[in-house]
């Protein structure tokens, strides 16, 4: 029989159980923790019914993040709070946005995306197969200096369609972001590609988007989504 080499203690010691623990009695990582209310081990039966207890107690939760799609430049410029949280049943959380950086340009929108990922909980029952699904949430947010909050009100208008050479061109000459969804001529709806909607769906403030080889003369009109979400239909002046 082989044996390892000779030791002074080969047994593995357990510890004590008098006194008082001054190492290991808080929480340092998560949000639970199992501790003994008199001296005693703690066995693996009790650690299994406290993380099954921790799994019903914690519903459902979520991480929250967003991307910069303006300003390519790796700086955070805001950031959400708190950024992991769980919601349990018939509740909700509220989400703050805090701005970390004042260098973003004050003459134009700037464009973020807040993400909204849904960790779901473990399954209950551990037999058979189970379906989970996490659904990633996206939310447009625009960051629009003060300057030009007054100057908003139906500026979708102020968008222009100009031709050059056999290309149609949609303008947007103002310092907003619009979300287009369509454009008619003469009350007929105007058939655009895929690229295109993709586009003029985030239209970028001062910037102009090819339509193609179009011919649009006569009542043009454009629908967006305005502040409040709603759709609604601005003829071009």
């Amino acid at each position: 029989m082989l044996l390892p080499k000779r030791v002074k203690r080969r047994k593995v010691q357990r510890g004590r159980l008098k006194g008082t623990a001054h190492k290991g009695n808080k929480v340092t990582y998560g949000d639970f923790g199992l501790v003994a209310l008199e001296p005693s081990w703690i066995t693996s039966r009790q650690i299994e019914a406290a993380r099954i207890a921790m799994t019903r107690y914690i519903k459902r939760g979520g991480q929250v993040w967003i991307n910069n799609t303006t300003q390519n430049n790796g700086m955070v410029y805001m950031v959400p709070a708190p950024p992991f949280f769980k919601v349990r049943p018939k509740e909700k959380q509220i989400i703050r946005i805090m701005r970390t950086a004042s260098v973003l340009p004050s003459d134009r929108e700037s464009l973020f995306w807040l993400n909204v990922q849904e960790i779901p909980p473990k399954p209950k029952v551990s037999e058979g197969n189970v379906l989970a699904v996490a659904v990633n949430t996206k939310v447009k947010l625009i960051y629009r200096p003060k300057a030009l909050v007054t100057g908003r009100h139906d500026a979708e208008k102020k968008m222009q369609i100009i031709h050059r050479g056999t290309e149609t061109y949609l303008v947007n000459p103002t310092p907003y972001y619009f979300a287009v969804t369509g454009i008619t001529v003469n009350g007929q709806p105007v058939k655009l590609s895929d690229s295109v909607m993709d586009k003029i769906s985030q239209f970028a403030p001062k910037s102009e988007v090819a339509l193609g080889h179009l011919s649009l003369n006569g009542t043009i009109m454009v629908q967006a989504v305005n502040d409040w979400g709603g759709m609604q239909k601005y003829t071009l002046e």
